[in-house]
């Protein structure tokens, strides 16, 4: 009776120099049971195709994703993309409704850790970025002008089990008190004035002026290089 295995476990394949058309096969299945064979050429190609149209299962991404580089669930880099909205915020205890640009939250997530988290300020909208799409700063606080990495202070990230709980990351960072910490007048935005005083002209107005978005001299693309 022909012994039955899954190709779950591994394939190793041989082919003669003294005859290309027939491949010896060896099929170690998950158990470690093995089970060798000659095939034709054909054969074996056939074998290959079907393995590849295996359909599998990809976790859920976060809503605005506009990239990602993944080797698994555990390993894996991401760009989010938030559109510009008029949002809450504590500047120093003082609640404040400010607009915020459109941004970009890009992640790296290591062994389920969040090893890199930035964010970026962009002109367009999702439809329109691409890789040449050049990285603005952040226009607030909490976060370097000289790279674009989040301060989370005192906040405690959880252990990222599956993408879409980046989406809480960023309910976090929106959610955290602001501070003058990392605010460069001239730099973190075009306006030459301390962040309280930018805060207070932000204040009621419907949405953020790209203009006044300074650029951080990096594309879109570089951050997948």
């Amino acid at each position: 009776m022909a012994k039955e295995f899954k190709l779950n476990g591994s394939l190793v394949a041989k082919i003669s120099l003294d005859d290309f058309q027939t491949v010896d096969v060896k099929l170690i299945g998950g158990d470690g049971s093995e089970f060798l064979k000659s095939i034709t050429l054909k054969e074996y190609i056939k074998i290959l195709k079907a393995e590849k149209e295996n359909w599998e299962d990809i976790p859920r991404l976060p809503m605005g994703t506009v990239r990602t580089q993944w080797k698994n669930e555990k390993y894996y880099r991401t760009l989010v993309f938030v559109p510009g909205d008029v949002r809450p915020t504590l500047f120093l205890g003082k609640p404040l409704l400010v607009p915020f640009p459109n941004l970009g939250f890009y992640f790296e997530i290591n062994n389920g850790s969040l090893s890199k988290s930035c964010v970026y300020s962009l002109k367009e909208g999702f439809y329109e970025i691409t890789d040449e799409s050049k990285l603005y700063h952040f226009p607030y606080g909490n976060v370097y002008t000289s790279d674009g990495h989040i301060c989370w202070g005192g906040n405690r990230i959880p252990s990222i089990k599956e993408p879409l709980q980046l989406e809480k990351v960023i309910r976090l960072f929106f959610d955290a008190p602001m501070n003058t910490d990392l605010y460069s007048p001239g730099i973190s935005n075009k306006k030459k004035v301390p962040l309280e005083e930018f805060l207070t002209e932000m204040v009621d107005k419907d949405s953020f002026e790209s203009k006044l978005l300074q650029e951080n001299g990096q594309k879109l693309g570089s951050l997948f290089k």
